[in-house]
């Protein structure tokens, strides 16, 4: 009898948290065929973490290293940052080569354009390596132009999560065209389909809500671009037309960044809506939250490559205000299971909302809409069986 071993795939991710990306790394892996693939995680503990991703991987019993990891972040813009960042690719890579060779790794997958190492690592052991990328770079353009070069030169082949992704390489390094495809993400809704009423009423009150109170919320890292700031200035005159609306923020600041929800709080402030806006932070109860809101919206102010937060909205069945760039203009039909609006003009994002708070039925029949969407084109079952296929084109 011939024993076939699992093809050990090893994923090389930038941070060790549970936003959008985590999420998707997460739901890919488990729901991987364990008879056929065993994935192996290299995690950065270069920043100090909750360790909320790693507590995940544990649970399910799945193999992760922690190690400096050559990741691109803000810290590195100076000189001595970059040398910082030069050793760290380099003392990685040596590292995980290493690893690979040992436990067999027959390819590397880098689930970030952020995360350099898992291109040198392929350089180094000839192993096939996918590139997922999550991200849109819009500037400095020269950044871009950088990324699109590392990605063309130390891949096999390069996997976008959505159509706006892909033009942005491509713009910037055509000859991706030969080896780039879209493969949107998906999510399980199951949870989402069955959410417990007396968890959703509590939290509701614990945000100090009456039942007749609109709740139109967010959820995402407080950020330079998530659009925090964008979406309360433009929910000030919708709460003063609606005194009954409320607004919920839920997520938190990346390590050391504190001084965004300070200077986000102070904002509310000036504009006298503390009894009206409430910042949560992250939580891990997202289906009940989102059960919780009355209208979802994505305020980004630089395009989300394709945001697993408006699906799980989706998938909760709300109606969805989002910026018009990025994935999410592939995510909602305008006018069906949501509103598009400028990531520019404050004022459009007002009349939106103030338009879905005015009319309840609008609301019911966008949700219902954007569920029937979800569950036809974005769950994790697509989503496996799309990535599953990629491996086996590479491997068998």
């Amino acid at each position: 009898m011939t024993i076939i071993m699992p093809y050990k795939i090893l994923y090389f991710h930038p941070s060790n948290e549970l936003y959008g990306v985590d999420r998707a790394l997460l739901r890919t892996i488990v729901s991987l065929d364990s008879q056929i693939y065993q994935p192996h995680v290299a995690i950065p503990n270069d920043i100090q973490y909750e360790g909320l991703l790693t507590d995940e991987l544990r649970k399910h019993n799945i193999t992760f290293q922690e190690l400096k990891l050559g990741i691109l972040r803000r810290r590195y813009k100076n000189v001595g940052g970059m040398v910082l960042f030069l050793q760290r690719i380099l003392s990685s890579a040596l590292r995980m080569a290493r690893y690979c060779r040992k436990h067999e790794i027959k390819l590397l997958y880098s689930n970030s354009s952020a995360v350099i190492t898992g291109g040198l690592v392929a350089k180094l052991t000839g192993i096939p390596h996918v590139w997922h990328v999550h991200e849109i770079i819009t500037e400095p353009a020269w950044l871009n132009k950088l990324i699109a070069h590392i990605l063309y030169q130390s891949s096999h082949i390069v996997v976008t999560v959505s159509n706006p992704v892909k033009d942005s390489l491509l713009s910037a390094q055509p000859q991706l065209a030969q080896k780039i495809c879209v493969i949107h993400n998906g999510i399980d809704p199951t949870p989402f389909l069955h959410v417990d009423k007396l968890a959703v009423n509590r939290l509701k009150r614990s945000w100090d809500n009456s039942p007749d109170d609109i709740i139109i919320g967010m959820v995402g890292r407080i950020s330079s671009w998530k659009g925090q700031e964008f979406l309360i200035k433009a929910v000030r005159s919708v709460i003063e037309q609606y005194p009954h609306v409320h607004v919920v923020l839920v997520g938190s600041c990346v390590p050391n960044e504190s001084w965004r929800k300070n200077n986000l709080q102070q904002l509310i402030a000036d504009y006298h809506l503390q009894n009206h806006v409430h910042i949560e932070d992250f939580r891990m109860d997202i289906p009940v939250v989102l059960s919780a809101f009355d209208i979802f919206v994505l305020p980004s102010t630089r395009p989300d490559p394709f945001p697993t937060v408006v699906l799980e909205g989706m998938a909760a069945g709300k109606p969805v205000v989002a910026t018009r760039h990025g994935g999410a203009i592939e995510q909602v039909k305008h006018g069906k299971t949501g509103l598009l609006v400028s990531p520019t003009d404050i004022h459009e994002m007002t009349t939106a909302l103030n338009q879905l708070v005015a009319e309840q039925s609008m609301r019911q029949e966008m949700g219902k809409s954007g569920r029937k969407r979800l569950l036809e084109l974005f769950t994790v079952g697509q989503y496996v069986k799309n990535i599953e296929s990629l491996y086996q084109s590479i491997l068998s």
